[in-house]
């Protein structure tokens, strides 16, 4: 007998398990003939949101062999997000983005800003001959369209939207900024030919695979490319920007680079690849001053050639055990950051008493062997005269001479150089000028309007021959002038 009650339970769950999440009924052992659908779905659009929706059970038992089961639909966040942008999206009249400007003639307008307007493709920007900016990020646009207008147009925000294609940018002849990061971008192909002015090009947290020189080529004078969290695994096509200074490729599938021809490059980071030596820095050694080679598959700092002018290298969370080849091969190094290495031997530090110009020492999470005190015996302070900040912390004052920041940014995918903050401040700047002289411009129309208001003493006088209250404050003044020239007229 019991076996039949357990073999009943097994083909009564396996029976529940075959039913849609949508469909299912309240069984029970009592009442098993009888089947209530739960949630029942009408329309197409609530099945979608049904199969989308999580299920929520609730088992009780009663009586000792009763078990009644619910199934409970509930919509999920991501349902609701969706449904809510959806419901958000909106076009955009020219008019109401001249209103937005707060300017009366299309031509005064330079600057449209766009930003999380909801937005499902690009507005129509045809009136808009003179803008100069044009910020359409953090909407939902799949398609690049409707510039083909905005001719004298300099810089052009596109980033965190649905585009997976570089596209009609043709006629944007004098672009020189281009933000198209967190998209869902795969390849350039030809977007980017016509835009031979690009100065700045950032294409980070794309689903890029490949990158070929013809899609670059075009772009000669660009001097800041941000291809950081893609799919690359080889980004030799950068040799033909002859005038890149800061490249940014971090979080790729990278096991070398090859940039020999990238002779003004400064700033270079290929952190969290593949990469397992140094000399792959080697071709760059004239002009590179800042690395940062973080959680790759490194263990020796050994370089063919010396990096003489390189001053800041970011190299933690690697396998490097020794030291050796730091002073010879790095000999103006100024920022050292080793943390999370294989480090044992504290004689390995003596080599760095030769490193004159060292400011900054990050040596955390080493397994260095340590004595009876549970410290290490060699003490980098002691050895390196020059240094002022050891694992984080300031050791000795700063000198003026110094320039290295307190702060440090742990990855310099996310440093701002000196040129992008003073390019931003110039933009601030510019900004609120025009934002100053708009509201001058609006307190002006606005005390003229004031001016021309007919006094309220006068129309109170014409419209009715009751006398001024005392609570008025022009019957004060009236009455203060009237006293004053019957007292003194006479004196």
């Amino acid at each position: 007998m019991d076996g039949l009650k357990t073999s009943y339970s097994k083909s009564k769950d396996l029976a529940l398990k075959s039913l849609p999440v949508t469909n299912r009924k309240v069984l029970s052992a009592s009442s098993r003939s009888k089947i209530q659908p739960i949630n029942r779905t009408k329309s197409k659009s609530e099945r979608k949101s049904a199969q989308l929706a999580k299920t929520k059970i609730n088992a009780t038992e009663e009586n000792g062999d009763e078990n009644e089961i619910k199934f409970i639909n509930i919509e999920s966040s991501v349902r609701r997000e969706v449904s809510s942008a959806s419901r958000s999206t909106k076009l955009i009249k020219a008019d109401e983005i001249l209103e937005r400007c707060q300017e009366t003639d299309y031509r005064n307008v330079y600057n449209i800003d766009l930003r999380g307007s909801g937005l499902l493709e690009v507005p129509n920007l045809e009136k808009f001959s003179k803008v100069r900016v044009i910020d359409l990020s953090s909407n939902y646009i799949q398609v690049i369209s409707r510039l083909e207008c905005c001719g004298e147009l300099r810089e052009l925000k596109l980033y965190d939207n649905k585009l997976t294609a570089i596209e009609k940018l043709d006629a944007l002849s004098d672009l020189s900024n281009l933000q198209l990061q967190h998209n869902k971008i795969s390849s350039i192909d030809r977007g980017l030919v016509s835009c031979r002015k690009l100065l700045s090009l950032r294409l980070d947290c794309n689903n890029l695979l490949r990158l070929e020189s013809r899609e670059l080529a075009a772009m000669s004078k660009l001097t800041t490319l941000d291809l950081s969290n893609n799919k690359l695994d080889n980004i030799n096509a950068v040799n033909t920007l002859p005038n890149l200074e800061d490249l940014f490729a971090c979080n790729n599938r990278l096991r070398t680079i090859e940039l020999s021809r990238c002779k003004k490059l400064k700033e270079l980071d290929v952190s969290g690849n593949r990469l397992t030596d140094l000399n792959c820095l080697c071709a760059n050694a004239a002009s590179l001053t800042t690395v940062n080679l973080s959680r790759n598959a490194i263990n020796k700092l050994e370089l063919a050639t010396p990096l003489h002018n390189l001053e800041e290298l970011y190299i933690s969370h690697n396998t490097i055990k020794r030291l050796s080849h730091v002073p010879t091969k790095l000999p103006v190094i100024q920022v050292l950051d080793l943390s999370d290495n294989h480090i044992r031997n504290d004689k390995e530090l003596l080599t760095l008493q030769h490193c004159d110009f060292l400011r900054e020492l990050d040596l955390t999470n080493n397994p260095f062997e340590l004595d009876d005190l549970g410290q290490i015996s060699t003490n980098p302070a002691e050895i390196v005269p020059s240094l002022q900040i050891l694992d984080g912390m300031v050791i000795k004052k700063l000198t003026t001479a110094s320039k290295i920041p307190l702060m440090r940014p742990m990855s310099a995918s996310h440093v701002i150089s000196s040129r992008q903050v003073q390019s931003h401040l110039d933009s601030l700047d510019a900004e609120m000028k025009t934002l100053q002289t708009n509201m001058e411009e609006m307190f002006r129309k606005f005390r003229t309007d004031i001016d021309q208001l007919p006094s309220r003493s006068s129309s109170r006088a014409k419209d009715s021959e009751r006398p001024p209250t005392r609570g008025s404050r022009r019957s004060r003044i009236s009455e203060a002038k009237a006293f004053a020239i019957h007292r003194y007229a006479g004196t």
